[in-house]
């Protein structure tokens, strides 16, 4: 039997319920009984307690009464009252109201009640296991998840189209691709392969998990495929570098008589914006115009970021000036926008803009800040935002913001004080960090502190021919 983590936890709660004396039940069941029992108004006081007898008696052994109560539980503790209520009237062999009573119990997250009943269960069937595996993976309890799904295929019984997602989900969660596969042999096992609910979770499992050839041909050999399906490829293929494949993807999709939602058309921007090509962006904004897609904070902030990736900064503004509502991530991609385009005063000016309009800087938005600092030779103002960042908003530096100011102070052959830098900060260095350094080396013809960073970055990656080949060209241009 697989070993759970709160097994004693789970025991226990069992014992309880399986060995609950009547009395013992009758106080923790009296609250529901006064409130749900029918009250009858008689004269005769030996009629009256007959016929409360009675009701009480067939109610307690129809099913429906204790699905109802169950539906009307509010907390825990009224869902172990009507427990521990089924348990004294036998009603727990009756396989409806158990699953009832585990599926509310699941749904409370209270996974540990959940176990001891399902623990005990002499019947179960396919949405017994199923709401045992969807509930450890709804809490983030991958490993149970995953043990209770091996007992469910060692048991015997036939996994169906419904528990099949949930665990396969739960390998796209964990980025598990080898228990991803083991689930897609099972997948052939039975003979699912061709159910379009789990050839979209397998789609899904593998473009999470970057084996985007494996979603590819899964994708190609499905009968049907939904909405989500096609925005998962076109997502999978962007996000793998093969937005060309994206591009092409969405047309097939028109084509096929697919209408894409805004979801999707967030996907394609992206996509777009990773393939850098004004052109194609042009076709998409179109596309959003013509049908009328309305220009909210995620769609929008995307298309600002599309069009400063492919080019047009104006563009991007225009954008941002149209758009109602703005976030942080909104107001940072602006910056980040002038900033790939070199034009450090105006993003700078954006910030006192956000603030006024009541927006909080974060950290992407200090990267976005540094970064068109350095690449419009700002130093001072680079020095500045990097010390206010803590003291003014409590924003910690991370190794994206040094590396910034790396690079910032390196083009500016101040290599000394980013050297230094690098030496006192208390975050972790990364390869992007020392990459930076060389990359002022080769620019200054600094040939000794070049050597430093090269060995430092060969340190950091010493597996990796990829960080060699970067200290030996950067030495090399150096002399």
């Amino acid at each position: 039997m697989f070993k759970f983590k709160h097994q004693i936890i789970f025991v226990l709660n069992h014992e309880t319920f399986r060995f609950l004396s009547a009395s013992s039940a009758a106080s923790m069941v009296d609250s529901i009984t006064q409130t749900q029992i029918p009250r009858q108004n008689l004269s005769n006081p030996v009629t009256q307690i007959a016929e409360t007898s009675n009701s009480h008696f067939s109610y307690s052994l129809d099913p429906k009464y204790y699905i109802y109560s169950l539906l009307n539980c509010k907390n825990l503790a009224q869902i172990r009252q009507v427990h521990a209520q089924a348990a004294v009237n036998g009603m727990l062999q009756n396989l409806i109201v158990a699953n009832k009573l585990l599926y509310i119990y699941a749904q409370h997250k209270a996974l540990g009640d959940a176990y001891s009943l399902f623990d005990a269960m002499r019947e179960r069937d396919a949405y017994s296991w199923s709401v045992m595996v969807g509930g450890f993976a709804k809490v983030g309890d991958y490993m149970n998840c995953f043990g209770i799904f091996r007992e469910y295929i060692r048991s015997g019984e036939r996994p169906d189209n419904y528990t099949l997602p949930l665990v396969i989900r739960a390998c796209r969660d964990t980025v598990d691709l080898q228990m991803g596969r083991l689930i897609h042999h099972i997948v052939y096992k039975f003979g699912l392969q061709s159910d379009t609910f789990i050839s979209a979770a397998l789609v899904d499992m593998y473009a999470k998990c970057r084996v985007v050839e494996d979603a590819r041909q899964l994708f190609d050999k499905m009968l049907m495929r939904d909405l989500v399906t096609w925005t998962v490829m076109i997502g999978a293929c962007a996000e793998c570098g093969n937005a060309n494949e994206s591009w092409v993807l969405f047309d097939r999709m028109g084509a096929e008589g697919v209408v894409p939602d805004k979801v999707a058309m967030v996907t394609v921007v992206n996509a777009c914006a990773k393939l850098g090509a004004m052109h194609k962006a042009r076709l998409v904004h179109d596309y959003i115009w013509r049908k009328n897609f309305s220009l909210d904070v995620i769609l929008g902030t995307a298309m600002v970021d599309m069009y400063a990736k492919c080019g047009s900064v104006d563009s991007a503004r225009e954008i941002f000036d149209r758009m109602k509502e703005k976030n942080v991530i909104t107001w940072s991609a602006m910056i980040a926008a002038y900033g790939y385009h070199g034009q450090g005063r105006e993003a700078l000016d954006l910030f006192p803009m956000m603030l006024r309009s009541g927006i909080l800087p974060n950290r992407i938005t200090f990267v976005s800040l540094l970064y068109a600092c350095s690449h419009a030779g700002l130093v001072e103002e680079g020095l500045r935002f990097f010390d206010l960042m803590w003291e003014d908003y409590s924003v910690r530096q991370d190794v994206k913001h040094y590396t910034c100011m790396v690079d910032l102070l390196g083009r500016a052959g101040r290599l000394d004080e980013a050297l230094n830098l690098i030496e006192d900060m208390s975050v972790e260095k990364d390869e992007g960090l020392w990459g930076a350094l060389l990359g002022a080396c080769r620019i200054h013809g600094q040939i000794e502190l070049a050597e430093k960073a090269a060995k430092s970055l060969l340190e950091l990656q010493p597996q990796e021919p990829w960080a060699l080949c970067i200290a030996i060209k950067y030495l090399c241009e150096s002399r």
